[in-house]
Protein backbone atom coordinates (compact mmCIF):
# COMPACT_ATOMS: atom_id res chain seq x y z
CA UNK A 1 0.00 0.00 0.00
CA UNK A 2 1.11 3.33 -1.17
CA UNK A 3 0.94 6.14 1.28
CA UNK A 4 1.36 9.81 0.48
CA UNK A 5 3.32 11.83 2.46
CA UNK A 6 4.88 15.66 1.59
CA UNK A 7 8.79 16.00 0.83
CA UNK A 8 10.68 19.25 1.13
CA UNK A 9 13.54 18.62 -1.78
CA UNK A 10 16.41 21.08 -2.91
CA UNK A 11 16.11 20.84 -7.11
CA UNK A 12 19.10 22.24 -8.29
CA UNK A 13 17.63 21.81 -11.92
CA UNK A 14 15.10 20.93 -14.13
CA UNK A 15 17.20 17.94 -15.51
CA UNK A 16 15.92 16.42 -12.34
CA UNK A 17 12.06 16.04 -13.73
CA UNK A 18 10.47 12.59 -13.09
CA UNK A 19 13.43 11.06 -11.75
CA UNK A 20 13.22 7.93 -9.31
CA UNK A 21 15.26 8.15 -6.25
CA UNK A 22 16.19 4.48 -4.06
CA UNK A 23 15.68 5.05 -0.31
CA UNK A 24 15.48 3.86 2.56
CA UNK A 25 11.91 1.83 2.95
CA UNK A 26 11.70 1.77 -1.27
CA UNK A 27 11.76 3.81 -4.34
CA UNK A 28 10.52 7.97 -4.41
CA UNK A 29 9.28 8.81 -7.56
CA UNK A 30 9.16 12.85 -7.89
CA UNK A 31 5.88 13.93 -10.05
CA UNK A 32 5.72 17.08 -9.58
CA UNK A 33 8.17 19.22 -12.13
CA UNK A 34 10.65 21.46 -10.84
CA UNK A 35 10.99 25.16 -11.12
CA UNK A 36 14.61 26.05 -10.93
CA UNK A 37 17.14 25.93 -8.22
CA UNK A 38 15.89 25.99 -4.07
CA UNK A 39 13.79 24.39 -1.77
CA UNK A 40 10.42 23.13 -3.09
CA UNK A 41 7.58 21.19 -1.34
CA UNK A 42 6.87 17.67 -3.06
CA UNK A 43 4.46 15.21 -2.90
CA UNK A 44 5.79 11.49 -3.20
CA UNK A 45 4.20 7.91 -3.10
CA UNK A 46 6.43 6.11 -0.13
CA UNK A 47 6.18 2.20 0.67
CA UNK A 48 4.36 1.43 3.97
CA UNK A 49 6.76 -0.40 6.18
CA UNK A 50 5.16 -2.38 8.77
CA UNK A 51 6.02 -1.95 12.41
CA UNK A 52 4.99 -2.54 15.91
CA UNK A 53 2.28 0.28 16.22
CA UNK A 54 -0.91 1.50 14.91
CA UNK A 55 -0.43 4.21 12.92
CA UNK A 56 2.90 4.70 12.01
CA UNK A 57 5.08 4.58 9.04
CA UNK A 58 8.84 3.85 8.33
CA UNK A 59 10.63 6.71 8.82
CA UNK A 60 14.10 7.64 7.52
CA UNK A 61 16.38 10.51 8.98
CA UNK A 62 14.71 12.87 11.07
CA UNK A 63 16.06 16.52 12.42
CA UNK A 64 19.00 18.19 11.73
CA UNK A 65 19.76 21.42 13.25
CA UNK A 66 18.54 21.39 16.55
CA UNK A 67 20.94 18.57 17.32
CA UNK A 68 23.98 20.41 18.16
CA UNK A 69 24.13 19.21 21.75
CA UNK A 70 27.91 17.95 22.55
CA UNK A 71 28.74 16.07 25.29
CA UNK A 72 30.51 17.57 28.27
CA UNK A 73 34.14 17.03 28.37
CA UNK A 74 34.65 14.29 31.57
CA UNK A 75 35.03 10.89 31.70
CA UNK A 76 30.79 10.81 33.27
CA UNK A 77 29.53 13.10 30.63
CA UNK A 78 26.25 14.76 30.03
CA UNK A 79 24.94 14.87 26.64
CA UNK A 80 22.09 17.70 26.11
CA UNK A 81 19.72 16.22 23.30
CA UNK A 82 17.34 19.09 22.24
CA UNK A 83 14.10 17.37 21.03
CA UNK A 84 11.35 19.04 18.83
CA UNK A 85 8.11 18.54 18.68
CA UNK A 86 7.45 15.48 15.92
CA UNK A 87 10.25 12.93 15.04
CA UNK A 88 14.40 13.96 16.41
CA UNK A 89 16.97 11.34 14.51
CA UNK A 90 19.71 11.29 17.03
CA UNK A 91 22.95 10.20 18.02
CA UNK A 92 24.27 9.05 21.14
CA UNK A 93 28.00 9.46 22.14
CA UNK A 94 27.57 8.70 25.64
CA UNK A 95 26.14 4.88 27.07
CA UNK A 96 23.95 5.75 29.81
CA UNK A 97 23.88 4.76 33.72
CA UNK A 98 21.57 3.53 34.04
CA UNK A 99 20.84 2.55 30.61
CA UNK A 100 17.03 1.26 30.99
CA UNK A 101 14.94 2.53 28.52
CA UNK A 102 12.32 3.29 31.13
CA UNK A 103 14.52 4.75 33.44
CA UNK A 104 16.39 7.35 30.36
CA UNK A 105 13.08 7.73 28.61
CA UNK A 106 10.15 7.15 30.67
CA UNK A 107 10.46 10.21 33.33
CA UNK A 108 9.91 12.44 30.50
CA UNK A 109 5.86 12.29 29.54
CA UNK A 110 6.58 13.91 26.04
CA UNK A 111 8.40 11.30 24.64
CA UNK A 112 6.07 9.09 22.97
CA UNK A 113 8.29 6.41 21.46
CA UNK A 114 11.69 5.30 20.96
CA UNK A 115 13.22 3.54 18.15
CA UNK A 116 16.77 1.96 16.88
CA UNK A 117 17.66 0.74 13.54
CA UNK A 118 18.84 -3.41 13.61
CA UNK A 119 20.87 -3.53 10.35
CA UNK A 120 20.74 -6.64 8.94
CA UNK A 121 24.55 -8.69 9.53
CA UNK A 122 26.95 -8.81 6.97
CA UNK A 123 26.64 -12.53 7.01
CA UNK A 124 23.10 -11.96 5.23
CA UNK A 125 24.22 -9.99 2.04
CA UNK A 126 24.57 -11.60 -1.17
CA UNK A 127 26.69 -11.03 -4.47
CA UNK A 128 25.05 -11.00 -7.57
CA UNK A 129 27.53 -12.86 -10.35
CA UNK A 130 25.57 -11.34 -13.06
CA UNK A 131 26.18 -7.49 -12.24
CA UNK A 132 29.09 -7.84 -10.09
CA UNK A 133 27.04 -6.17 -7.03
CA UNK A 134 26.15 -6.94 -3.50
CA UNK A 135 21.98 -6.88 -3.16
CA UNK A 136 20.83 -4.83 -0.37
CA UNK A 137 19.02 -6.59 2.32
CA UNK A 138 16.53 -4.98 4.80
CA UNK A 139 16.95 -4.10 8.80
CA UNK A 140 14.16 -4.33 10.92
CA UNK A 141 13.26 -1.39 14.07
CA UNK A 142 13.70 -1.97 17.36
CA UNK A 143 10.70 0.26 19.53
CA UNK A 144 10.47 1.41 23.05
CA UNK A 145 6.68 2.47 24.29
CA UNK A 146 5.93 3.96 27.68
CA UNK A 147 4.27 1.80 30.39
CA UNK A 148 0.98 3.78 29.78
CA UNK A 149 1.08 3.66 25.80
CA UNK A 150 -1.61 1.34 24.30
CA UNK A 151 1.27 -0.09 22.37
CA UNK A 152 3.49 -0.94 25.40
CA UNK A 153 3.24 -4.48 25.23
CA UNK A 154 5.10 -4.44 21.43
CA UNK A 155 8.22 -2.83 23.16
CA UNK A 156 11.45 -4.71 21.67
CA UNK A 157 13.95 -1.91 22.98
CA UNK A 158 14.84 -2.31 26.75
CA UNK A 159 18.43 -1.14 26.67
CA UNK A 160 19.84 2.40 25.38
CA UNK A 161 23.29 1.59 24.06
CA UNK A 162 26.31 4.77 23.20
CA UNK A 163 27.28 5.00 20.03
CA UNK A 164 24.19 4.73 18.64
CA UNK A 165 21.18 6.27 16.42
CA UNK A 166 17.42 6.43 17.41
CA UNK A 167 14.30 8.02 16.52
CA UNK A 168 12.52 9.91 19.63
CA UNK A 169 8.99 10.56 19.01
CA UNK A 170 7.55 14.27 20.88
CA UNK A 171 4.54 15.05 21.53
CA UNK A 172 3.67 18.88 20.30
CA UNK A 173 4.27 21.62 22.61
CA UNK A 174 7.72 23.35 23.14
CA UNK A 175 11.33 22.24 22.18
CA UNK A 176 12.73 20.37 25.46
CA UNK A 177 16.47 19.22 26.03
CA UNK A 178 16.78 15.21 27.14
CA UNK A 179 19.75 14.55 29.45
CA UNK A 180 21.69 11.87 29.62
CA UNK A 181 24.53 11.31 31.62
CA UNK A 182 27.05 8.67 30.51
CA UNK A 183 30.15 7.55 29.40
CA UNK A 184 31.93 8.72 26.53
CA UNK A 185 32.48 6.44 23.40
CA UNK A 186 34.72 6.45 20.44
CA UNK A 187 32.16 6.24 17.26
CA UNK A 188 32.78 3.48 15.02
CA UNK A 189 31.46 2.17 12.09
CA UNK A 190 31.49 -0.73 9.61
CA UNK A 191 29.85 0.00 6.23
CA UNK A 192 28.05 -2.23 4.29
CA UNK A 193 28.45 -2.33 0.62
CA UNK A 194 25.05 -0.58 -1.02
CA UNK A 195 23.70 -0.82 2.83
CA UNK A 196 21.43 1.94 4.48
CA UNK A 197 23.10 3.27 7.70
CA UNK A 198 21.44 5.31 10.06
CA UNK A 199 24.28 7.06 12.01
CA UNK A 200 25.82 9.68 13.25
CA UNK A 201 29.12 11.09 12.54
CA UNK A 202 32.17 12.44 15.10
CA UNK A 203 31.89 16.08 13.29
CA UNK A 204 34.35 18.75 14.91
CA UNK A 205 31.73 21.10 14.78
CA UNK A 206 28.62 22.57 13.49
CA UNK A 207 30.88 24.40 10.22
CA UNK A 208 31.76 21.08 8.65
CA UNK A 209 30.19 19.56 5.75
CA UNK A 210 29.60 16.16 4.77
CA UNK A 211 31.85 16.61 1.51
CA UNK A 212 34.92 17.34 3.61
CA UNK A 213 34.09 15.04 5.98
CA UNK A 214 34.15 11.76 3.44
CA UNK A 215 36.63 13.65 0.80
CA UNK A 216 38.81 10.96 2.04
CA UNK A 217 36.41 7.77 1.62
CA UNK A 218 36.72 8.06 -2.03
CA UNK A 219 34.33 5.99 -4.26
CA UNK A 220 33.50 3.90 -1.00
CA UNK A 221 31.18 6.68 0.34
CA UNK A 222 29.45 9.10 -2.65
CA UNK A 223 28.43 12.65 -1.13
CA UNK A 224 27.31 13.68 -4.82
CA UNK A 225 24.08 12.40 -5.96
CA UNK A 226 25.11 12.93 -9.38
CA UNK A 227 27.26 9.82 -9.12
CA UNK A 228 25.14 7.80 -7.08
CA UNK A 229 25.81 9.57 -3.34
CA UNK A 230 22.71 9.26 -1.01
CA UNK A 231 22.45 11.41 1.71
CA UNK A 232 19.65 12.15 3.47
CA UNK A 233 17.84 13.92 6.52
CA UNK A 234 13.97 14.20 7.21
CA UNK A 235 11.52 16.92 8.62
CA UNK A 236 9.77 16.88 11.89
CA UNK A 237 6.90 15.53 10.40
CA UNK A 238 9.13 12.38 8.94
CA UNK A 239 9.37 13.16 5.63
CA UNK A 240 12.29 12.09 3.59
CA UNK A 241 14.76 15.27 2.57
CA UNK A 242 17.52 14.10 0.52
CA UNK A 243 21.12 16.43 0.74
CA UNK A 244 21.56 17.99 -2.88
CA UNK A 245 24.49 20.38 -1.77
CA UNK A 246 27.04 18.04 0.55
CA UNK A 247 29.27 20.91 -0.17
CA UNK A 248 27.46 23.81 2.02
CA UNK A 249 25.39 21.30 4.18
CA UNK A 250 26.81 20.85 7.55
CA UNK A 251 26.84 17.85 9.80
CA UNK A 252 24.94 18.62 12.77
CA UNK A 253 27.29 16.97 16.20
CA UNK A 254 24.18 14.87 17.84
CA UNK A 255 21.85 14.68 14.98
CA UNK A 256 21.88 10.89 12.48
CA UNK A 257 21.01 10.58 9.24
CA UNK A 258 20.42 7.87 6.64
CA UNK A 259 23.94 7.20 4.56
CA UNK A 260 24.21 4.78 2.00
CA UNK A 261 28.04 2.88 1.01
CA UNK A 262 28.81 2.03 -2.04
CA UNK A 263 31.74 -0.38 -0.77
CA UNK A 264 32.83 -1.91 2.41
CA UNK A 265 34.73 0.54 4.81
CA UNK A 266 35.60 1.45 8.53
CA UNK A 267 35.88 4.79 7.42
CA UNK A 268 35.09 7.23 10.30
CA UNK A 269 36.11 10.47 8.86
CA UNK A 270 39.50 12.19 7.69
CA UNK A 271 41.38 10.60 10.85
CA UNK A 272 40.06 7.88 11.94
CA UNK A 273 40.29 6.18 15.78
CA UNK A 274 40.24 2.61 16.54
CA UNK A 275 40.10 1.37 20.19
CA UNK A 276 41.25 -2.05 21.02
CA UNK A 277 38.52 -2.34 23.78
CA UNK A 278 35.02 -3.68 21.58
CA UNK A 279 33.56 -1.15 24.81
CA UNK A 280 34.51 1.73 22.90
CA UNK A 281 36.02 3.31 25.67
CA UNK A 282 39.33 2.07 28.19
CA UNK A 283 39.18 0.69 31.46
CA UNK A 284 42.23 -0.57 32.94
CA UNK A 285 40.34 -2.41 36.18
CA UNK A 286 42.71 -2.72 38.77
CA UNK A 287 45.22 -4.42 36.06
CA UNK A 288 48.61 -3.04 34.53
CA UNK A 289 47.98 -3.86 30.99
CA UNK A 290 48.55 -1.71 28.46
CA UNK A 291 45.48 -0.42 26.33
CA UNK A 292 45.60 0.67 22.41
CA UNK A 293 44.61 3.81 20.44
CA UNK A 294 45.25 3.49 16.53
CA UNK A 295 44.99 6.72 14.98
CA UNK A 296 45.15 6.27 10.85
CA UNK A 297 45.73 9.39 8.54
CA UNK A 298 42.62 8.21 5.55
CA UNK A 299 43.71 11.44 3.45
CA UNK A 300 46.48 12.25 0.65
CA UNK A 301 48.29 14.57 2.50
CA UNK A 302 49.97 15.02 5.73
CA UNK A 303 47.51 15.78 8.90
CA UNK A 304 48.38 16.82 12.39
CA UNK A 305 46.42 15.13 15.54
CA UNK A 306 45.80 16.45 18.95
CA UNK A 307 44.92 14.25 21.85
CA UNK A 308 43.55 16.23 24.93
CA UNK A 309 43.85 14.56 28.73
CA UNK A 310 40.36 16.05 30.43
CA UNK A 311 39.09 15.80 33.78
CA UNK A 312 35.85 13.86 34.92
CA UNK A 313 32.67 15.06 36.37
CA UNK A 314 30.73 13.86 39.20
CA UNK A 315 30.16 10.39 38.46
CA UNK A 316 26.10 9.15 39.01
CA UNK A 317 25.61 7.13 41.99
CA UNK A 318 25.75 3.70 42.49
CA UNK A 319 29.27 3.85 40.27
CA UNK A 320 33.12 3.98 41.72
CA UNK A 321 33.57 7.63 43.52
CA UNK A 322 36.24 9.89 41.87
CA UNK A 323 39.46 9.42 42.72
CA UNK A 324 40.97 11.94 40.43
CA UNK A 325 42.64 12.09 36.81
CA UNK A 326 43.86 8.75 35.82
CA UNK A 327 47.78 9.09 35.67
CA UNK A 328 48.18 8.05 32.42
CA UNK A 329 51.56 6.98 30.68
CA UNK A 330 52.05 6.51 26.69
CA UNK A 331 54.18 5.14 24.07
CA UNK A 332 54.31 5.50 20.55
CA UNK A 333 54.54 1.61 19.30
CA UNK A 334 57.05 1.08 16.36
CA UNK A 335 59.14 -1.90 15.26
CA UNK A 336 62.45 -0.04 16.45
CA UNK A 337 60.78 1.43 19.82
CA UNK A 338 59.14 -2.64 20.45
CA UNK A 339 62.93 -3.61 19.06
CA UNK A 340 64.71 -1.65 22.05
CA UNK A 341 62.18 -1.66 24.68
CA UNK A 342 59.21 1.06 24.88
CA UNK A 343 60.13 4.35 26.35
CA UNK A 344 57.06 5.93 28.33
CA UNK A 345 55.85 9.04 28.89
CA UNK A 346 53.70 10.52 31.10
CA UNK A 347 50.71 12.28 29.25
CA UNK A 348 51.12 15.94 28.98
CA UNK A 349 47.33 17.71 29.30
CA UNK A 350 47.58 18.29 25.68
CA UNK A 351 49.68 15.92 23.03
CA UNK A 352 50.00 16.54 19.22
CA UNK A 353 51.72 14.61 16.85
CA UNK A 354 51.65 14.44 12.63
CA UNK A 355 50.22 11.56 10.55
CA UNK A 356 52.28 11.60 7.18
CA UNK A 357 49.25 10.53 4.15
CA UNK A 358 48.14 7.25 4.77
CA UNK A 359 50.31 6.94 7.68
CA UNK A 360 48.61 4.64 11.12
CA UNK A 361 50.07 5.42 14.35
CA UNK A 362 49.62 2.91 17.44
CA UNK A 363 49.92 4.55 21.17
CA UNK A 364 49.86 2.30 23.83
CA UNK A 365 48.35 3.73 27.44
CA UNK A 366 49.08 2.39 30.76
CA UNK A 367 48.60 3.79 34.08
CA UNK A 368 51.22 5.16 36.57
CA UNK A 369 51.22 2.59 39.40
CA UNK A 370 53.14 4.50 41.70
CA UNK A 371 50.32 7.31 41.39
CA UNK A 372 47.44 4.82 41.67
CA UNK A 373 47.85 4.64 45.74
CA UNK A 374 44.73 5.79 47.05
CA UNK A 375 43.04 5.09 50.84
CA UNK A 376 40.19 3.95 48.99
CA UNK A 377 40.38 1.34 47.18
CA UNK A 378 36.91 1.25 46.45
CA UNK A 379 36.97 4.40 44.37
CA UNK A 380 38.18 5.10 40.63
CA UNK A 381 40.79 7.51 38.76
CA UNK A 382 38.42 8.61 35.71
CA UNK A 383 39.03 11.06 32.90
CA UNK A 384 38.25 11.80 28.99
CA UNK A 385 40.70 11.45 26.20
CA UNK A 386 39.55 14.13 23.06
CA UNK A 387 40.70 13.43 19.76
CA UNK A 388 40.66 15.55 17.37
CA UNK A 389 42.64 16.43 13.93
CA UNK A 390 42.91 20.47 14.54
CA UNK A 391 46.44 20.62 15.07
CA UNK A 392 47.70 22.60 12.40
CA UNK A 393 44.59 22.80 10.05
CA UNK A 394 40.69 23.56 10.46
CA UNK A 395 39.16 20.45 12.33
CA UNK A 396 37.13 18.00 10.41
CA UNK A 397 36.87 15.04 13.71
CA UNK A 398 36.08 14.71 17.12
CA UNK A 399 36.08 11.80 19.37
CA UNK A 400 35.66 11.13 23.57
CA UNK A 401 36.41 8.20 25.10
CA UNK A 402 36.10 7.77 29.07
CA UNK A 403 39.51 5.99 30.42
CA UNK A 404 38.75 4.31 33.93
CA UNK A 405 41.47 2.73 36.50
CA UNK A 406 40.49 1.53 40.11
CA UNK A 407 42.68 2.82 42.69
CA UNK A 408 45.33 0.51 44.19
CA UNK A 409 46.19 0.21 48.46
CA UNK A 410 49.86 0.97 47.83
CA UNK A 411 50.23 -1.56 50.85
CA UNK A 412 52.94 -4.46 50.54
CA UNK A 413 49.92 -6.97 50.86
CA UNK A 414 48.70 -5.99 47.68
CA UNK A 415 52.13 -6.56 46.12
CA UNK A 416 52.41 -10.46 47.61
CA UNK A 417 52.74 -12.94 45.14
CA UNK A 418 54.53 -14.07 41.89
CA UNK A 419 55.07 -11.62 39.10
CA UNK A 420 56.18 -12.05 35.40
CA UNK A 421 58.19 -9.44 34.11
CA UNK A 422 60.17 -7.95 30.83
CA UNK A 423 63.62 -7.14 30.60
CA UNK A 424 64.91 -5.04 27.78
CA UNK A 425 68.66 -4.44 27.05
CA UNK A 426 69.36 -1.16 25.02
CA UNK A 427 72.76 -0.35 26.81
CA UNK A 428 75.46 -1.72 28.70
CA UNK A 429 78.13 -0.80 31.21
CA UNK A 430 80.21 -1.78 34.10
CA UNK A 431 79.74 -1.69 38.22
CA UNK A 432 82.64 -0.18 39.73
CA UNK A 433 84.95 -2.74 41.63
CA UNK A 434 86.84 -1.88 44.89
CA UNK A 435 90.71 -1.85 43.82
CA UNK A 436 89.84 -2.14 40.01
CA UNK A 437 90.10 1.18 38.08
CA UNK A 438 89.86 2.62 34.78
CA UNK A 439 87.14 0.61 33.24
CA UNK A 440 84.09 2.66 31.68
CA UNK A 441 81.15 2.79 34.10
CA UNK A 442 78.82 4.85 31.46
CA UNK A 443 76.37 2.41 29.47
CA UNK A 444 77.40 2.13 25.67
CA UNK A 445 74.27 1.33 23.41
CA UNK A 446 74.36 -2.71 22.77
CA UNK A 447 75.09 -3.85 19.53
CA UNK A 448 71.78 -5.45 19.45
CA UNK A 449 69.70 -4.76 21.96
CA UNK A 450 67.27 -7.96 23.55
CA UNK A 451 64.38 -8.78 25.56
CA UNK A 452 64.31 -11.40 28.17
CA UNK A 453 61.82 -12.48 30.60
CA UNK A 454 62.02 -12.50 34.66
CA UNK A 455 60.15 -14.16 37.67
CA UNK A 456 59.89 -11.85 40.62
CA UNK A 457 58.82 -12.84 44.18
CA UNK A 458 57.33 -10.96 46.67
CA UNK A 459 56.80 -12.57 50.24
CA UNK A 460 54.24 -11.33 52.97
CA UNK A 461 56.80 -8.34 54.11
CA UNK A 462 56.30 -6.63 50.21
CA UNK A 463 60.00 -7.78 49.50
Amino acid sequence: MLQPCLVSLPVPSASMAGRRFSMPGGVVSETATPRGQGWEQRRFSMPNTPMPTRSVRRIAVLLGALLGGAAAQAQWATQSVPLAPGWNAVCLTVAPTPSACDTVFGGNARILSVRRWAPPPIESYQYDETTGTTLPQAGSWLVWFPTNHPDRALTTLAEVAGSASYLIEVSSGTPLALNIQGRPLALSYEWQPRGDHFVGLPAHSGTVNFAAFFAAAGSDILTDYRVGGELYTVTSSGAHQRIFTPTTTAIQPGAAYWIKAQQYTTYGGPVTLKTESPLGWIDFGRRLTPQYLELANRTSAPRGVKLAHLASGTPPGGTPPLAGLVPLKYAVVSGEAEAQGRVWTALPSTWTTQLTAGATMRIALIPDALALGSGNTNGAYQSILEITDDAGQAGVVRQRIGVRAMARSGSAAESRGLWVGGVSVTDVGRLEMPGVFGLPTTPRPAARPFTFRVLAHVDTNGV
